[in-house]
């Protein structure tokens, strides 16, 4: 089985993943309860999900020596450590899942198995975001794209991402192939009243005349003519569904380029 490490297969360091390992479906979840003395079971008061752990056997190959396992071993290290030799986070992609990746890094112990002519290692890994994303935004996703393969995830024809130009109010479809996302929003030009509006939920700009806006509702921001713009900005974060979505631009006096970016995340 074939892994990438921010996207160099482990074949680079002479290694070689069992087809047997642990890539949990889902991760586990943090439960949140009370018990009252006296009271039969608990309150719920819900739950979400922690962390996602991996352990990775790996095996050497085309080694003849310790002296080999040796070298190969600090060459893999630099893969998963920064320049002080701490743990540093990289993307991790199954080739069975390759149009997707993990941001993972090193957690754990690792014992290394030195053996006749080889050597085995157990790879403890976790992802503390545990959703995986597509190695690809939105707007990247085209027919002869040479990093996403067209599974049944990505159907023929879908088209994500375009650069819009927005002179009278207009509704664009965007599709979500993964889990519920917030997008970032390119709008660039002049308009009154200016608002974005989808799957119920609406955000304004107000007024404003050639005026470049970034609304990244992932990290809560505006950015308006490369400063803090959120003083300009009222209303919500808008979400976007898996399927597709409507998202309307309205106003008067628009004359706008208008771009939605995102990158599917799936649990």
């Amino acid at each position: 089985m074939s892994i990438k490490i921010n996207g160099i297969p482990i074949s680079e360091y002479n290694l070689k993943c069992e087809l047997e390992h642990d890539h949990p479906a889902l991760s586990d979840t943090r439960d949140y309860t009370i018990s009252i003395p006296g009271m039969a079971g608990a309150h719920d008061f819900g739950a979400d999900m922690g962390p996602k752990s991996f352990n990775l056997p790996f095996k050497f190959t085309n080694v003849k020596s310790n002296t080999d396992i040796a070298f190969e071993i600090r060459r893999f290290k630099k893969a998963i450590l920064d320049g002080y030799g701490n743990p540093k986070t990289f993307e991790l992609q199954f080739d069975y899942e390759s149009s997707k990746y993990y941001n993972a890094r090193y957690s754990g112990s690792l014992p290394l198995e030195r053996l006749i002519h080889r050597g085995r290692f157990v790879l403890p890994l976790i992802a503390f975001d545990p959703f995986a994303y597509s190695v690809a935004m939105n707007n990247e996703i085209t027919w002869g794209s040479e990093v996403i393969t067209f599974d049944s995830e990505y159907l023929f024809g879908q088209s994500n991402g375009e650069t819009h130009t927005i002179i009278a109010p207009k509704t664009i479809t965007e599709t979500v192939t993964g889990d519920i996302l917030r997008p970032v929003f390119n709008i660039n030009g002049s308009g009154t009243d200016v608002t974005v509006a989808a799957n119920g939920q609406t955000f304004s700009l107000g007024t404003f005349t050639n005026a470049n806006w970034l609304v990244d509702g992932d990290n809560y921001t505006v950015i308006r003519n490369d400063a803090n713009g959120l003083q300009y900005f009222s209303g919500d974060w808008i979400e976007l569904i898996n399927g597709d979505n409507n998202i309307t631009i309205s106003g008067s006096g628009l004359n706008l380029t208008f771009e939605c970016r995102f990158r599917d995340k799936y649990m």
